[in-house]
């Protein structure tokens, strides 16, 4: 396998997620297995095969044709027993087919299963580790390009939230018929619309799909929840060009986004040179765009983990504090949170008390600079 490659990573990584999800719901005992392996291609081109396979209890012959439609379950799946919609295979195939490769399933009763993957004329980046690295040390920003939501349920609000400093200009309508007005007014580069938005009426399919459709020259991504209706979703993928499941990720979305919109690279400033953690924090506030946000973030989830950790020393509350320095720190790019996750996960690990203590004081220090700059307005 080369190095690194050219593909979409963020579909690529959810269609992979979804099939070893499968694979451990369904495996009680044996093996669950992932290998991948490039084929010869055409021109500096290769064939990615990737391989999903597991002992579980298998799929019947008989049911491999209707196993990728929404919202099918195999007919000894007990949904009690095992959950899910008949979703993820649905969603899986979609991406699949959309990156131009296709999906296979291999598979009897009580024998197993193996999913197959084939992603044709994949390119290599020639992007060595230390480029990658070097890569690290820069941040993205898009070029100045307009976002359109339609909706007014919470996800939207979200993604506007998390990509605030991120160079995109907002436009957002409520109702998906406002939609078309507001693209003569300016024609956006993407659209982002929330699973609410849709409707599988007959008044939709008839009158606002059609003018969806000819909107092709514009990418619509949709934002779906795991619970969207079979009739609903079948409309969705009829017209996306990428589907979301909810929650919305700050890293995932941004990968997506890459897809759709120019960006550029530029240097972070160099915080070498800035003698303490909690200068360069008092330096990050200042990058901000919503800092009450921020402030709230801090105040009603990093400082209860942050209490309860310090407190009890259990692995479990200080795990959850990793988590949410994790969260919170990716969402704000705020790398000192995001550093401070990763020395706390790496103390504990060790058993190391002592570096444990100094990760709680820091945080400490941190509530404490962030309360006082909230003070000063």
């Amino acid at each position: 396998m080369p190095e690194t490659i050219f593909s979409d990573g963020t579909k690529l990584r959810q269609a992979i997620i979804n099939l070893l999800g499968n694979a451990v719901k369904f495996t009680q005992e044996g093996f669950i297995s992932l290998s991948v392996f490039a084929l010869p291609g055409t021109g500096k081109t290769f064939t990615l095969r990737i391989e999903i396979a597991d002992s579980g209890i298998g799929i019947p012959e008989e049911q491999h044709d209707k196993i990728f439609e929404a919202f099918v379950q195999q007919d000894e799946q007990s949904t009690k027993k095992y959950g899910g919609t008949g979703l993820g295979l649905a969603i899986t195939k979609g991406i699949i087919d959309k990156m131009g490769g296709k999906i296979e399933l291999k598979s009897k009763r009580n024998s197993g299963a193996t999913f197959v993957i084939t992603l044709p004329n994949i390119k290599m980046t020639g992007e060595r580790i230390g480029q990658r690295i070097e890569n690290d040390t820069r941040t993205l920003k898009f070029n100045s390009q307009t976002i359109l939501t339609v909706g007014k349920e919470k996800e939207t609000i979200i993604i506007e939230r998390i990509l605030h400093n991120y160079n995109i200009i907002w436009k957002n309508v409520h109702e998906i018929d406002e939609l078309f007005d507001k693209i003569k007014e300016d024609t956006p580069k993407l659209i982002i619309i929330g699973d609410e938005s849709f409707s599988s009426k007959d008044a939709f399919i008839q009158t606002t799909l059609p003018m969806l459709k000819e909107l092709s020259e514009i990418p619509i991504i949709a934002v779906v929840s795991k619970n969207t209706a079979k009739e609903k979703m079948n409309i969705i993928n009829d017209i996306s060009k990428t589907v979301i499941i909810k929650p919305v990720v700050k890293k995932e979305l941004i990968e997506i986004l890459k897809n759709y919109l120019t960006f550029t690279k530029q240097e972070k400033e160099d915080f070498d040179k800035v003698a303490t953690i909690e200068e360069k924090f008092t330096k990050l506030l200042d990058k901000i765009a919503d800092i009450e946000s921020f402030h709230s973030d801090m105040k009603w989830e990093i400082y209860p983990a942050f209490k309860a950790a310090s407190n009890t020393k259990l692995i479990s509350k200080i795990k959850l504090f990793s988590e949410k320095l994790e969260n919170i720190g990716n969402r704000y790019q705020i790398d000192v949170l995001t550093e401070l996750s990763s020395q706390l996960k790496d103390h504990l690990k060790q058993f190391n008390i002592s570096g444990m203590e100094e990760v709680f004081d820091k945080t400490k220090n941190l509530l404490r600079i962030l309360e006082t700059t909230i003070e000063r307005g």
